[in-house]
């Protein structure tokens, strides 16, 4: 061995490092430095000769051994000397936190377009079933439309969290991460978010009773008495507003969530390096973020059982508005 943690430095990881934390390290950065995409043919056969070691439990585990042995041989070792594989780490470790807190952000953008999606398209079946053409509901259609485009985006940027990253950081940060590797459109990432938002509408129209599409408007309707269609206004504004809630919350709990693993992968970083006392500094944090998670995971809980109830009571209203026995003018 040319140095005793030469493995795990190309990996940005310590020896404590699990075999999920390896093999999804290997993955991110094979993506990046693959010779297909634009990355180094030398890097790439470095990251698969460490993987061939440390992705094997039994070659991992003499390596390991030969590490102690060689740190116990020596009484005072001293630090590595920083070289360009080191370098090259660290820009791919970084590389790998940034496209990380991209994805976090482009799944933000998803949950909040299908919180405005579900919110128009709540308001939108009301307008159908009542048979009411109220030039307000232009504006849930606009509330679809615009969580529509937020699903299509945050799809395609979490398919290439290099464009988010792009407009996120200075063009020198930018080239300083990414100098040499190309960064293709995410074609995939745009095709995808069309199929699933097509998918989407068709279900929702699949959803709709037919008797609100084709029914003649001059016609009444079990809706049409008043005290019902006030209450099943009532109880799908409700719903609308809970739903968005929840939504919101998620994302909370996703950002939480992605915060609690930034955090872990620095005090990694500070034990590798013999910071202790940054280590030990970043504890209390970490258990405030968790804390934080918890409290954020009890809310959604909450929001959910509230949505539930509310849709229950929203279901007996329609249930009791088809009813038969429902006198008719």
């Amino acid at each position: 061995m040319t140095d005793n943690l030469g493995y795990y430095k190309t990996f940005g990881l310590t020896p404590s490092a699990s075999a999920a934390q390896i093999k999804r390290q290997y993955i991110e950065l094979s993506k990046l430095y693959h010779p297909d995409h634009g990355g180094s043919e030398r890097a790439m056969q470095r990251l698969n000769e460490a993987y061939q070691v440390l992705g094997r439990s039994e070659k991992r585990s003499r390596y390991d051994e030969q590490n102690r042995s060689r740190i116990q041989s020596h009484t005072a070792p001293k630090r590595p000397v920083a070289s360009g594989d080191d370098s090259w780490a660290a820009r791919a470790v970084a590389r790998v936190q940034v496209e990380d807190a991209a994805r976090a952000e482009a799944h933000k953008d998803i949950i909040i377009g299908l919180a405005w999606f579900v919110f128009g398209g709540f308001f939108v079946s009301i307008g159908y079933l009542s048979h009411t053409n109220n030039s307000v509901y232009l504006l849930f259609w606009a509330a679809i439309g615009y969580g529509l485009f937020s699903i299509v985006r945050g799809i395609h940027y979490f398919y290439n969290p290099q464009q988010l990253a792009r407009r996120q950081l200075s063009p020198q940060q930018f080239d300083d991460l990414y100098h040499g590797i190309v960064s293709p459109f995410a074609w995939r990432g745009v095709i995808m978010g069309t199929a699933i938002v097509g998918l989407i509408v068709m279900l929702r129209l699949a959803t709709l009773p037919a008797s609100s599409l084709n029914a003649n408007p001059t016609s009444p309707t079990p809706l049409a008495n008043a005290s019902l269609s006030a209450a099943s206004a009532k109880d799908s504004a409700q719903m609308a507003a809970l739903s968005a809630q929840y939504y919101s919350c998620e994302a909370t709990l996703h950002q939480n969530d992605t915060a609690i693993g930034a955090t872990e992968t620095r005090m990694n970083t500070y034990l590798w390096g013999g910071k202790t006392d940054a280590y030990d500094s970043l504890v209390p944090v970490k258990q405030q973020q968790i804390a934080s998670y918890n409290a954020t995971n009890a809310r959604c809980e909450a929001l959910r059982s509230q949505y539930n109830d509310a849709n229950d009571a929203y279901n007996a209203t329609l249930r009791q508005a088809a009813s038969p026995s429902q006198p008719t003018p």
